[in-house]
């Protein structure tokens, strides 16, 4: 779910904004860590936040979201998006265990399949969500 949002950091906050979220989330992953270790996991982690953050990036630049204006259209491209973060997240993955294949294949199916199946209607909801109070803010405030 941290990749999540951070995604959803990227996709609805100004990217200077997306880009400080996704520098703290790096940060909390170091110190729960511990101590700084630079292994394989880590490495994958931070790779994961780092294309999970930038393709949120990205889809705020090529949508131009306005939480105001925002239809249904735009749901199904930020889940499309999503997607996309997560099928390059797993060829990733992919890369960095290749010579472990066989034993790394059920998580790389759950990460192309799975994981996105549960967090597609999460992410959705959370934007709806999002939206709707952002267009009852917008109705308290005299213009």
């Amino acid at each position: 779910m941290r990749n999540d949002f951070i995604f959803l950091a990227g996709v609805l906050l100004v990217p200077v904004r997306a880009v400080f979220i996704l520098i703290l989330a790096l940060l909390c992953s170091a110190v729960k860590l511990g101590e700084l270790q630079l292994d394989v996991p880590f490495f994958q982690r931070f790779i994961d936040m780092l294309i999970y953050g930038l393709v949120g990036v990205l889809v705020r630049k090529s949508l131009n979201v306005d939480l105001q204006n925002m239809v249904w259209s735009d749901f199904w491209f930020i889940a499309v998006n999503k997607l996309l973060a997560s099928v390059c997240s797993a060829g990733v993955f992919a890369i960095f265990f290749s010579d472990t294949w066989n034993l790394f294949f059920d998580v790389l199916v759950l990460r192309v399949l799975g994981w996105p199946v549960v967090s597609l209607p999460l992410l959705v909801g959370f934007i709806y969500c999002v939206q709707m109070d952002w267009r009852e803010y917008r109705q308290q405030i005299p213009v």
